[in-house]
């Protein structure tokens, strides 16, 4: 059996071109598609979001809640003192957080926590009972600093937000990471 990323016997692609590259249209499904930060998540993403084992049990996504208020701008301080903006979205009822200890989710991004990108993701997080937190890394949008690309500081501050979303309140003391590429 051939998989689509094996070469076929014979030096042949299954669609009949030579083994070395072939064109392809734009409107070819053979095209590879480029990630842009724009784009919002695909239909299928929630299905992803069921492989995350250390914050729930096992199985899709099952919605819980129908709300969500979100707390914006919430100033997290990484070990240097920079302030890094999240949002933070909390399931609710009736245009209440809900009390219960809840999972949470980071994501931190270059691209704008604001971005209506991250808004599917958000429903159905927060409809499955977990809290979304979603933050502008250093430099960027509401974050204090100067933002360098795959800089040293990326992984310790990121530790600092797992720490410090840890131990709010709400929080059951688990904390996830989602996310694609850089951001």
């Amino acid at each position: 059996m051939t998989r689509a990323f094996e070469k076929p016997r014979g030096g042949r692609r299954a669609g009949g071109g030579p083994a070395s590259r072939r064109r392809t249209g734009a409107g070819d499904a053979a095209t590879p598609r480029r990630w842009d930060p724009r784009h919002r998540l695909p239909r299928h993403w929630p299905l992803l979001a069921a492989l995350i084992p250390t914050l729930g049990p096992a199985g899709p996504l099952q919605a819980q809640y129908t709300e969500y208020v979100t707390e914006r701008d919430v100033m997290v301080q990484a070990r240097d003192g920079v302030a890094l903006a999240t949002d933070i979205h909390r399931p609710a009822r009736g245009g209440v957080a809900v009390s219960d200890r809840l999972p949470i989710l980071l994501q931190r991004t270059p691209y704008g926590k604001h971005t209506e990108r991250f808004l599917e993701a958000i429903e159905a997080f927060t409809a499955a009972g977990y809290i979304v937190a979603i933050q502008d890394m250093r430099g960027r949008y509401g974050s204090e600093g100067t933002f360098v690309k795959y800089h040293d500081y990326d992984a310790p501050e990121g530790y600092d937000t797992i720490e410090y979303l840890a131990r709010l309140p709400y929080v059951d003391g688990q904390v996830g990471m989602w996310g694609t590429s850089y951001g």
